[in-house]
């Protein structure tokens, strides 16, 4: 069921392991697997393969292991909870959500794109379901732009998020952006969180994109941004 709590008030901490970036988020983090989808990265056979050619598409492909990787490891921690009864931290820390994506026929111009998100194949997740606490489905490439009816979804998850707004805590949040495509949904959803100024982590093998000049000039951007955290593996971030 949806709550408003989702883990964000336990006073327990995450930390992030990085050479020049010691952090302890007090309230832990939010995971974002936005469009971790077939379409997009579903190997050879997916939409984008077949537009573009797996040759240009072969980062967004390669990247569908280390999302799961990610989200199987969170998975398995809540697994070790219930088994032993025991309350771990990890979970109390953590909460993952998949951002999906349900678009109309035809709304991208790019040609053999007139299908991108419209069908349930298609649509279809590469990391299964149950591994999250929520699920956000968008009409358009942001974030905060969701299917009718999930508004209200959004504000209930939100609220803990606006509470620490309100009380100045958004640094004890950790926001962690995962998925694709970097040029578009990704970045959109950082600069999202960034204006309501959380701190948002980007684990670089968690992200993919076509374009790689794209990426280079989006990381060039974030590093100059002390908001934004670029980690080079999710297994920097400490439990």
């Amino acid at each position: 069921g949806i709550n408003a709590e989702y883990g964000l008030l336990s006073m327990t901490s995450v930390e992030i392991s990085h050479p020049t970036h010691k952090k302890t988020y007090r309230k832990g983090l939010v995971c974002f697997f936005i469009d971790p989808l077939h379409d997009f990265i579903g190997g050879p056979d997916s939409l984008f393969s077949r537009v573009f050619g797996q040759e240009d598409t072969s980062s967004l492909n390669a990247v569908q292991e280390t999302l799961l990787e990610f989200a199987t490891y969170l998975n398995d921690q809540r697994k070790s909870q219930q088994n032993s009864g025991e309350k771990l931290i990890e979970i109390d820390r953590v909460t993952t959500v998949l951002v999906d994506s349900l678009y109309k026929y035809g709304q991208f111009k790019t040609p053999g794109l007139e299908m991108l998100g419209v069908t349930d194949e298609g649509r279809g997740c590469i990391i299964p379901p149950p591994f999250f606490d929520l699920k956000l489905t968008k009409r358009k490439n942001s974030l905060l732009e969701l299917a009718k009816g999930e508004r209200r979804v959004l504000d209930i998850f939100f609220s803990s998020l606006k509470e620490s707004i309100q009380k100045d805590m958004t640094q004890e949040v950790g926001i962690v952006i995962c998925g694709v495509t970097t040029g578009s949904c990704v970045s959109a959803a950082i600069s999202a969180f960034r204006d309501q100024g959380f701190e948002v982590i980007v684990p670089l093998d968690c992200i993919a994109s076509r374009k790689s000049k794209t990426c280079e000039v989006l990381f060039a951007k974030w590093k100059k941004d002390s908001g934004v955290l670029l980690l080079d593996s999710f297994k920097q971030i400490r439990f």
